[in-house]
This record gives structure tokens, sequence and C-alpha cells, in this order.
């Protein structure tokens, strides 16, 4: 009788385990997936800044000459704007890493969000602008 107490016993606490290993390798996926769509947001906002980057630099390195001072000023603005851009997502990225880690406390502050929506529309407007100056083009 007391040896049947006794596996029983271990197979209760072997199912104990067993949920727990579950459990803890559906948490760990459920972990996995909110990282992967994490990145998959970050590279996202990162390249809208490159695309900027590349595509303004790009058209000022093979048309510098096309365009007066006024028009080359504005190009240089908008690779600025989006530098500063791609630079605050990096700092924002490098910030959380630091608070997953352990290494940095989280202190949320207060953030004007019309700043950051004007400066997202006058982006976008450029954007706008420069792909219709290209389809004009053609």
């Amino acid at each position: 009788m007391i040896g049947t107490v006794g596996t029983a016993r271990e197979v209760t606490k072997e199912k104990e385990v067993e949920q727990k290993v579950r459990n803890y390798t559906e948490e760990l996926k459920e972990l996995n997936n909110a990282k992967d769509k994490f990145f998959s947001i970050i590279s996202h906002d990162l390249k809208g800044p490159f695309n900027a980057i590349l595509g303004f630099s790009d058209i000022l390195t093979k048309e510098w000459d096309d365009f007066s001072e006024e028009e080359r000023q504005h190009f240089l603005r908008n690779i600025h704007l989006s530098a500063q851009n791609a630079f605050k997502l990096l700092e924002n990225l490098l910030a959380w890493s630091m608070a997953q880690s352990g290494k940095q406390t989280f202190n949320p502050s207060p953030v004007d969000l019309s700043v950051i929506t004007n400066d997202m529309v006058i982006f976008l407007r450029d954007q706008a602008e420069k792909s219709r100056s290209r389809s004009l083009q053609q």
C-alpha cells in the first residue's frame, strides 16, 4: 500500500511538472511572438526615415545642378529631419532594451503629440510632392 501511494504521488508530481513545462513553453511562444511583432514594427518605423534619407540624397547626388539653391536646401532639410527621426527611434529602442534588461528604470514623461503629428504631416507632404514631381517628369 505504501508503494502504491508513493507511486501515485510521483505520478501526480510528474503530471504537475509536465503541466508547468507546457505552461512555460506556451508563455515562451507568446513572448517570442511579441518580440517578433515588436521587431517588425521597429523595422517598419525605421524604413520610413531611411527611405527619405536615401531618396533625397540620391536625387541630390545625381541631379544637384538641376535644382535651385532653395530646392536643394529643402531636400537637405528633409534629409536632416529624417535622420533626426531615425535617431530618435534608435534612442527609444536602446532605452527600451535597457529597461527590459533592468539596467534602466522606466520614467515616462509627457509627449506633445501635436509636434510629432506636425513633423509627420510635413514629412508625408514632402514625400507626396516628391512622388508627384517624379510622375510629372515621366
